[in-house]
């Protein structure tokens, strides 16, 4: 068996990706997001400012925030940030989001694990907080094994299986990691059993063998970089991601698909480096809603500006909410002009403009 084992205590990939062509897409997996704000629920400050639009995919690897789903404020802030409800965005589901799965599934549209397929790349997103007992062990059964086992017997045409986990539960049990246990999250090392070696990897294998290399992005805490292939073509990888670091050592990693030559590289990106949304004093486009229009952009470091036109009235409401839906400004406005709202933080903020019985919303991110 070829075992190829490196740990990564910095980052040394540290630069932007090339932007991405018909021919390459480019995903970018984010894990462990929390900040220590048990109070705000927010992410790194860092994450808040990349440009997601640039990856053709998000792959969440769990604990957005200290308690992500524990109400609709901190799944709309989350939401802002990754846009959870679009197909383009995985998320595996960790131990700090739990709080509330219907609500999860109310924003997601999706159950705590699926598979799903895309530009010949099959994904497996699973749940390690299912069944989770007593801090102690960790397993993949019921219906989730039978998922997994269902995605080995008949992939076929997929170039790569993805698989998007939470726990490191391919650390546990593995000589390999003995030593570097106590460098990755309480809810991985605490772990004492997990069935994944005994019933997840053989499923793993036959993928493999099927000539289908697998690809397991684990999102727990980790204070260290990792890429782990205990045989060819099944890699095991987890990024540097701890609210104690400094943007200089935790990183995302960046993967890129080259559909012509049917591959995945990866490289870890620090967040010093990664593309942020830069400030641009220039109003988005139009809305284009019926009779109504609405630009919204930011002015300067913390002022809002818009601007509203309509056909058919000269007065309109506008609210300005945080994303966390705190509301900022409710006021009677006189359409076709400009205005200018100071704002108290840096942050997304929700504009709505109410014109008769028409609603208009648009976001906007103040840095």
């Amino acid at each position: 068996m070829k075992i190829i084992l490196i740990f990564l205590a910095m980052v040394i990939f540290g630069q932007n990706a090339a932007p991405q062509s018909d021919s390459v897409m480019r995903f970018i997996f984010v894990p462990h997001p929390r900040s220590e704000d048990a109070l705000n629920l927010t992410v790194l400050p860092s994450l808040e400012k990349i440009d997601y639009t640039k990856f053709e995919m998000i792959l969440l690897g769990g604990d957005l925030s200290w308690y992500t789903s524990i109400n609709r404020k901190a799944m709309d802030y989350c939401d802002g940030l990754f846009n959870l409800g679009s197909p383009k965005t995985l998320w595996t589901i960790g131990n700090h989001d739990i709080s509330n799965p219907g609500l999860i599934l109310e924003y997601t549209g999706r159950p705590r694990f699926y598979s799903y397929y895309s530009d010949s790349i099959t994904f497996l997103v699973l749940d390690t907080e299912m069944y989770f007992d007593g801090s102690q062990s960790t397993f993949i059964s019921g219906s989730q094994l039978e998922m997994i086992r269902n995605v080995a017997d008949t992939i076929e045409i997929s170039n790569y299986l993805v698989v998007l986990h939470h726990r490191l539960l391919w650390m546990i049990g593995n000589s390999d990691f003995s030593s570097r246990i106590p460098l990755v999250g309480q809810s991985t090392h605490q772990l004492d059993t997990t069935n994944f070696y005994q019933e997840v990897y053989p499923q793993l294998k036959k993928v493999k063998d099927k000539g289908i290399s697998v690809i397991c992005l684990g999102g727990d805490k980790s204070k260290i970089n990792i890429e782990y292939s205990p045989e060819e073509n099944i890699t095991f990888l987890t990024s540097t991601m701890a609210p104690e670091f400094p943007d200089s050592v935790n990183c995302v990693l960046v993967l890129e698909y080259s559909k012509h030559d049917r591959e995945i590289s990866w490289d870890f990106v620090d967040l010093e480096e990664i593309e942020k949304t830069e400030f641009n004093p220039v109003p988005d486009a139009p809305s284009n809603s019926g009779t109504v229009d609405l630009r919204v952009w930011q002015t300067h470091e913390a002022s809002i500006s818009c601007e509203v036109k309509s056909k058919s009235t000269k007065n309109a409401e506008l609210s300005i909410y945080s994303i966390r839906g705190e509301l900022e400004y409710c006021i009677n406005i006189s359409t076709n002009r400009e205005l200018d709202f100071p704002v108290r933080q840096k942050g997304f903020y929700l504009v709505k403009v109410k014109s008769g019985h028409e609603i208009v919303t648009k976001k906007v991110l103040v840095l």
